[in-house]
């Protein structure tokens, strides 16, 4: 149901399957890939293959050898992966903190957005606890957001009964610049004066 009212989400998978695509029918997928042109399909929600697809061996990140040369390559494919993941709010389900794919990727977004205001768009769901000192160094180094003890399936029927409100609030403040710029609103000095009400205002 998310993804049908949400064609605009993007999937970033680190698998060469396409066993997401199989498992949802009657949602049509673009797989994306190293060596592939990115499909611009309308109505069809893109997934990224960041270490490559068995539609194509020859992209399939395997190999230690391997792995260095993606990382290190900075090819379209990947630059366009990583900037999806910068602009757009990241939701990473299914991995360890430990990991060492999700690991590559943080450190990737931590250093590209050092010189920009986007921060706290990362979200890291878990069923289980994490200890509060992991937790804030995630937040601290990363901006990433855990959350803890909380179930894939309700996340995302929360987001699907909360997203009108959500839109409506978007809306709401696209007005309010738009006031503030043209001269017949300000904001008060309280909202001003907030930490990140500067990303707020911009957000």
């Amino acid at each position: 149901k998310f993804l049908s009212e949400n064609r605009s989400t993007v999937i970033v998978n680190t698998n060469y399957d396409s066993l997401v695509q199989q498992s949802l029918t009657g949602i049509s997928f673009v797989p994306n890939y190293s060596g592939k042109p990115i499909s611009r399909k309308p109505d069809a929600i893109q997934v990224f293959h960041v270490h490559g697809s068995i539609e194509s061996p020859s992209s399939i990140v395997a190999t230690t050898s391997d792995y260095y040369q993606f990382i290190n390559q900075g090819g379209y494919f990947s630059q366009k992966a990583l900037t999806l993941m910068h602009e757009s709010t990241v939701v990473i389900l299914g991995y360890s903190l430990s990991d060492t794919n999700l690991k590559a990727m943080l450190s990737d977004l931590h250093y590209h957005g050092m010189r920009s205001i986007s921060r706290g768009n990362i979200f890291y769901v878990t069923r289980g606890v994490v200890p509060v000192y992991i937790r804030d160094y995630y937040e601290a180094a990363y901006g990433m957001v855990v959350l803890e003890n909380l179930d894939i399936d309700v996340l995302l029927n929360q987001i699907r009964v909360d997203a009108p409100a959500a839109r409506q609030q978007l809306a709401q403040a696209e007005a309010d610049i738009t006031d503030v710029i043209a001269g017949r609103k300000q904001w008060v000095d309280n909202f001003v004066k907030l930490r990140d009400s500067l990303f707020k205002i911009f957000a």
